[in-house]
């Protein structure tokens, strides 16, 4: 009988063997991960400047900015044109359209100025501008951010609507899911809006275009009482309609009535399987003709 026959002793040795085996495995693993973590920091050294600031690996991206916050602010040209520097930039065509349409002068005669850029990282960076414009309060110098989306730098969008924002024009949220006919949800949301805002109809027809409008009976007939010229002259157009989920959107919208106009912005919702005006927003358009909701 030799050794390697005794009970036991060749499973051993395999065991032996299995285990050198598997330090070593663990050895050569923890030596590939020190060599990428090596390597990974190499560009990084070379992104931080001699004051710690981030600079970008890609050359001209300062230059980018620059001429994306050109092209969204100096105005006189197209204004999809404008709108393609903007992150998100084509579902804000109704808010530059409003903003042109309260400081014509000012949006017509916009001009950019970038005094810095610094990069927070790969894809921000806060840019320093001024914009200047006649027909206008000069808000001078603003902090705002560049975003890199889709491949290129552009204005952020919040920077952007801030600056509309200058002029009295609202962005509308971000798309969120809209609803598998969006077609036909934006058609009913119009029409449930010229129901509710439309002067000279039964009180019954208009409340039924509300979410909850049983219960705003009385607030309906304050405001008739208080301004009842106004709310017999009155007609709403809608604008931009913006679906965050399948069952809200949001609405930008016009009333006009004798002897003046209302713009503003408000939301529509599902309610009894239909699209309705938000309470919410009957609601603030009634406060302005002196009428209160009741609690809901």
């Amino acid at each position: 009988m030799t050794m390697s026959d005794l009970p036991g002793r060749q499973s051993a040795n395999g065991r032996t063997i299995r285990t050198a085996r598997t330090r070593w495995r663990m050895r050569l693993t923890g030596l590939v991960l020190l060599i990428v973590g090596a390597v990974a920091l190499v560009p990084m050294e070379g992104a931080l400047a001699a004051d710690n600031a981030f600079q970008p690996t890609l050359p001209g991206a300062e230059s980018a900015i620059r001429a994306a916050y050109a092209q969204a602010f100096t105005g006189g040209g197209d204004q999809a044109h404008a709108l393609a520097a903007v992150d998100d930039g084509p579902a804000l065509a109704g808010t530059l359209a409003l903003a042109a349409q309260n400081f014509p002068q000012a949006v017509e005669t916009a001009q950019v100025t970038v005094s810095n850029v610094t990069f927070n990282n790969l894809f921000n960076a806060k840019v320093r501008f001024h914009i200047t414009y006649q027909g206008g309060a000069d808000f001078g110098e603003r902090d705002g951010t560049a975003v890199f989306v889709n491949l290129k730098w552009k204005v952020s969008r919040e920077t952007y609507c801030t600056v509309m924002g200058w002029a009295g024009a609202t962005c509308p949220p971000r798309a969120g899911l809209p609803p598998l006919n969006p077609a036909a949800a934006q058609n009913a949301i119009r029409q449930a809006y010229a129901q509710a805002f439309t002067g000279g109809q039964d009180p019954a027809v208009v409340l039924a275009a509300i979410e909850g409008g049983q219960g705003l009976a009385g607030t309906l007939a304050q405001a008739a009482q208080n301004y009842p010229d106004i709310v017999a002259s009155s007609t709403v157009t809608t604008s931009d309609i913006v679906f965050t989920d399948p069952w809200h959107a949001w609405v930008r919208y016009h009333i006009s009535y004798q002897g003046g106009g209302l713009g503003s912005t408000g939301t529509a919702v599902i309610s009894d399987g239909h699209w309705k005006v938000s309470r919410a927003t009957y609601c603030s358009v009634a406060s302005l003709l002196g009428a209160v909701c009741p609690a809901p």
